[in-house]
């Protein structure tokens, strides 16, 4: 049987690659989906160049800005995204498993900057997000 490919947030699948160097590893995720599809783990964050161990970031309009510091990380979600697509374009990938909340990968709730050190979860997409949805990728959120 051919599975179908899909790409999914690589901390969800245990990679340790979230702003705090943590994971948000879900074993049951990985079973239910890995009977279907053959998984394809990927960071936006990571594939940037940004580093493991980073100050978190959340959105602000169309710009996404460092908590702490209120300086613009923009293009380093873009440049991820970007590579992400060409990923996703080279396997032929329709479906995408991602981590909600997030800057780059939330489907339905994303972390917005109101000020310095202060954020709300609102409705939102992330960049990556917005990025596959116009590429005809359907998308999926994971809290």
């Amino acid at each position: 049987m051919n599975k179908q490919k899909a790409i999914i947030s690589a901390c969800i699948l245990g990679f340790p690659f979230r702003y705090n160097g943590r994971s948000e590893k879900r074993e049951d995720i990985w079973e239910s989906l890995s009977e279907k599809y053959t998984l394809i783990p990927v960071c936006p964050e990571i594939l940037s160049g940004l580093s493991v161990k980073r100050q978190p970031c959340s959105k602000k309009g169309d710009k996404i800005l460092e908590n702490s510091s209120g300086i613009d990380k923009t293009h380093f979600f873009i440049k991820g995204a970007r590579r992400i697509l060409k990923i996703v374009q080279e396997f032929k990938v329709k479906k995408a498993f991602l981590k909600e909340n997030s800057p780059s990968c939330g489907v339905n709730m994303v972390h917005f900057f109101v000020e310095k050190n202060k954020t709300e979860l609102r409705e939102g997409r992330g960049i990556l997000t917005e990025i596959l949805k116009k590429e005809g990728v359907e998308v999926e959120g994971i809290e």
